[in-house]
């Protein structure tokens, strides 16, 4: 039995090799599928620092209550970021609130001056460094609430695909 373990343990460290030049057999390479794109690469972008300049300039309030869609619920972080603004103006940044576990409200308190501003939303996530903006807009309501924590609005969101 001795003899046949040395032949067995000797055998295990024989390699494979192409031939003459003892270089060791290469796996064969990855096969590429032409037919399946590349996947996007999107710009990434440093944590924003948004916040309402001179609120002492506005006459009204509103507040706002939203969800992100689902597509972005699952990542969400609380280092993650949401404002909203008019044009390039930040009228508001809204707080994360745990409702209750892996739901997660934004609300915020938005200043404005008349309902023919139109706001629109910005969304950071810290985990992917992408930056989303909302699909869709909605006017300003003088004193007046969108979305209640127990019935939030969901904004649709779409990622940034431009510094």
């Amino acid at each position: 039995y001795t003899t046949l373990l040395l032949i067995v343990f000797s055998l295990m460290g024989v390699s494979c090799s192409k031939g003459g030049d003892d270089e060791p057999i290469a796996p064969n390479p990855p096969v590429v599928d032409p037919d399946v794109p590349n996947p996007p690469s999107y710009p990434t972008f440093d944590s924003p620092n948004w916040f309402v300049s001179n609120i002492s300039t506005f006459e009204h309030t509103m507040t706002v209550s939203v969800v992100l869609p689902d597509s972005l619920v699952t990542g969400e972080q609380p280092a993650d970021k949401l404002a909203v603004f008019v044009g390039d103006d930040c009228r508001g940044v809204a707080d994360r609130i745990e409702v209750y576990a892996g739901r997660n409200v934004w609300m915020a308190m938005v200043y404005g001056n008349n309902t023919s501003e139109v706001l629109s939303f910005k969304y950071y996530s810290n985990t992917t460094k992408y930056m989303y903006q909302s699909n869709t807009t909605m006017n300003f309501i003088v004193d007046g609430t969108i979305g209640t924590i127990d019935s939030p609005k969901t904004i649709g969101m779409s990622i940034v695909t431009e510094k």
